[in-house]
């Protein structure tokens, strides 16, 4: 590949379907290899982050239900009142509180929690004080916004 091209990658963005319901209705996931470098697509300061879920461990490469809250993740908020969501990485290489630059590295892809395979969970949501907040749809009873139009 030449330098400044990019690969191409599958895309799938739930709308409320499959397993992109509820808080991860409007998620995008970029199947990528695992450990892929993921950089951040604005800058922000990270609020949240989880980082505790291991190689080895039984929710390392996905798994059912039970690995729900085994995600490891980052969650930076940007100046705008928006926060992106970063989901099932391999490794989180930012700390709670710090700036984080647009296009810089945050952490490398996996398949941590509930994951069918290495891919890279992306959300950009309205802030919600959360590391994952509810969704976006409005006149639902969970919306994180008021006055959608």
């Amino acid at each position: 590949m030449s330098e400044g091209t990019c690969p191409r990658v599958a895309v799938s963005l739930g709308n409320g379907e499959g397993e992109h319901t509820d808080a991860a209705a409007f998620a995008f996931d970029f199947a990528v290899p695992v450990d892929t470098p993921l950089v951040a697509t604005d800058a922000g300061t990270v609020t949240h982050l989880f980082a505790n879920t291991r190689s080895g461990e039984p929710c390392w490469t996905g798994g059912g239900p039970e690995c729900a809250n085994k995600a490891n993740f980052v969650t930076p908020r940007h100046e705008d009142g928006t926060a992106t969501h970063y989901r099932h990485l391999n490794a989180v290489m930012v700390e709670a509180g710090q700036g984080v630059p647009r296009r810089a590295a945050i952490g490398l892809s996996g398949a941590t929690g509930v994951a069918a395979g290495p891919h890279a969970h992306v959300a950009r949501q309205a802030d919600c004080g959360l590391s994952q907040c509810p969704s976006m749809r409005c006149g639902s009873p969970t919306s994180a916004t008021t006055g959608c139009r």
